[in-house]
């Protein structure tokens, strides 16, 4: 998508009000209002760098991938009002967020392969593959990226150097169990919870990221920016061949 499209998209999301209702089950405003705002803002920045690397004319369908309570879908909406959006999430978030926001809700678990994804020009996956083991991305990923259109993107972000150096006082024998494994093979995982292995931490070295994206049949690197959601996530972007 040319430059000129993405600043007419900017600058018309930049004048409209975004939705600002708020779930009361929302985790992501109840611990974090001080940065909600500001990082559905950067979501939208993290998706017009990702089309700025593909011929696509347009995002005229778009999935989010674990939506939660709408921090980056309401934002999402609002920079493209005519995009017909799905939002999936394991819980009642997806409902909401299609409810609200106006959009389709897509209720899947962690075995997303099992259900039917619509095909799609944009995929945004805000802080998923922070929680998933390696080979869980993987297959995510192999799976998602098979739903896209000719041209279209994957934008997702992972835990890199600068969530270790953002979380290790808060939340220190976490961090430095996961990132002391990740230092040393390129991804390192921590469940929360001994008896569900397949939900945790997990961070990764850029390296390992390149190597997990040349693993994707028929994608390609669109582009790779450490800490370039939030100021904290890292952010790769995938364009389907």
């Amino acid at each position: 998508m040319d430059f000129v499209e993405l600043g007419l998209i900017w600058t018309k999301y930049q004048k409209t009000d975004v939705n600002r209702t708020i779930h009361p089950y929302d985790d992501m405003w109840l611990s974090g209002q001080e940065w909600y705002w500001s990082l559905g803002r950067s979501c939208i920045e993290c998706v017009l760098r990702g089309l700025s690397t593909t011929t696509l004319p347009r995002a005229g369908n778009i999935l989010e991938v674990a939506c939660n309570y709408g921090r980056s879908g309401r934002h999402l909406r609002a920079a493209f009002p005519e995009a017909e959006i799905w939002f999936n999430d394991i819980h009642e978030g997806a409902d909401f967020c299609a409810r609200e926001f106006g959009g389709h809700s897509l209720r899947l678990d962690l075995e997303m392969a099992q259900s039917p994804v619509p095909k799609c020009d944009v995929i945004w996956i805000g802080s998923l593959f922070t929680h998933l083991t390696e080979s869980k991305t993987r297959s995510w990923l192999n799976y998602l990226s098979s739903q896209l259109n000719q041209g279209g993107i994957i934008v997702a972000t992972f835990h890199g150097r600068r969530s270790e150096e953002i979380f290790r006082n808060q939340f220190r024998d976490l961090v430095e169990a996961t990132w002391s494994v990740a230092k040393a093979n390129g991804w390192g995982y921590v469940p929360y919870d001994k008896t569900q292995p397949e939900w945790g931490f997990s961070m990764n070295t850029v390296a390992k990221l390149a190597e997990l994206a040349e693993g994707v049949p028929g994608m390609r690197i669109g582009d790779l920016t450490e800490a370039g959601w939030g100021d904290n996530h890292d952010v790769l972007t995938l364009v389907r061949l």
